[in-house]
């Protein structure tokens, strides 16, 4: 029986394959279109309504998670230099867009928000689509532009003209450019101020938070929970997990990667291979996300926030509620329309995030 979307949300949780890849893709060619496809936009990628049915979600309750891994020291856990910029970013998007503050006594640098002119020269002649005005830029490090492009914006100040040199990956989307050596000519018209004062955060919460750095933790906390797990996972030793825990995952990422295939008209081994992917790669990547979610289960057990059975039975019932508001059904007909592994998605779900925010609290 097909999953329905509440659950199938679960699996914007694939953070450590997936959400660091990219569209194949990109009208652009400043966009780094050389990895994979990881973001469903109606427009312009495939729909993933049947991600995987054969394969049921793994049961990690009957997994016992904490005999299968030793976990690492949570106490050196720190966000990620991207992470604390992708957060003021965010932040500004939210409270402080509008007001366009800027920064004029200073060069960029990295984790500036800046608007730019750019246009690219192969060989001399500017190249199609690779011209644009009024450009704004995220200087971090996974910015979705090609290698070298935002890095070029660091130490130049606003009104400076200069060039940025770099080269297209040999698997870039446009073969006219893959590979190719080109200089983007830039102009930087300004650089933005990403900070808030105290009053004005008051002021836009509404006394919700007292200062701009109470609500920068809210926003690290948004940003950088998965990239603590991952971290966390990465620090801690485990045995060798069983075939059951990642199978689903490893069943959604090859019909994921089938779709995009036939979106773009292409085999599925051609599409992998063009993507430096392979089966094998599929399979290390979904044994990745099942020690993710080990790792958060082992975690819920070893500091006492396991998802107890009232917290559960009233999240489920929940859970139902929506079903019979979405389809004007009743409980009865809800309950027969879900698939019989949705309460290990759901406590799944659940424990992931009861880890994440637990390891949010513990860094600053």
């Amino acid at each position: 029986m097909k999953k329905h979307a509440h659950l199938i949300l679960i699996l914007a949780l694939l953070l450590l394959f997936v959400s660091c890849e990219q569209k194949p893709v990109a009208q652009d060619p400043t966009q780094n279109t050389s990895t994979t496809a990881s973001e469903t936009e109606s427009e312009s990628t495939p729909s993933e309504e049947n991600p995987t049915e054969s394969i049921p979600f793994p049961s990690f309750d009957a997994l016992n998670c904490h005999t299968l891994v030793t976990l690492g020291d949570t106490s050196t856990l720190a966000y990620s230099a991207d992470t604390l910029a992708h957060a003021v970013k965010n932040l500004y998007d939210t409270y402080y867009k509008e007001y366009n503050q800027t920064v004029t006594n200073r060069a960029a640098h990295a984790g500036d928000l800046v608007n730019i002119d750019y246009a690219g020269y192969l060989d001399g002649v500017a190249f199609q689509g690779g011209t644009a005005t009024n450009q704004t830029v995220f200087i971090v490090g996974d910015s979705g532009y090609i290698p070298g492009f935002v890095e070029g914006i660091p130490t130049h100040t606003v009104g400076e003209e200069f060039d940025v040199p770099v080269t297209f990956p040999e698997n870039y989307g446009k073969a006219d450019l893959a590979g190719k050596a080109v200089i983007f000519k830039m102009k930087l018209n300004a650089i933005y101020d990403l900070t808030l004062t105290d009053a004005t955060v008051k002021e836009l919460t509404k006394n919700e938070f007292e200062s701009y750095n109470a609500l920068l933790q809210e926003y690290k906390k948004k940003e950088g929970g998965s990239e603590l797990l991952q971290a966390l996972a990465e620090k801690s030793t485990f045995l060798e997990i069983p075939t059951e825990s990642y199978l689903f995952f490893a069943d959604y990422y090859r019909n994921m990667y089938r779709n995009y295939a036939a979106y773009y008209g292409m085999e599925y081994e051609e599409f992998l291979a063009m993507n430096g992917l392979s089966d094998a790669k599929l399979d290390e990547a979904a044994k990745d996300q099942a020690k993710l979610y080990i790792s958060a289960y082992a975690l819920a057990k070893a500091h006492s926030f396991e998802i107890d059975a009232e917290t559960m039975s009233a999240e489920w019932e929940s859970y139902i509620q929506r079903i019979m508001t979405e389809k004007s059904c009743s409980r009865a007909e809800a309950v027969a329309m879900v698939a019989s592994d949705e309460k290990d998605m759901l406590k799944a779900d659940l424990t992931y995030r009861a880890a994440l925010n637990w390891l949010t609290d513990q860094v600053n």
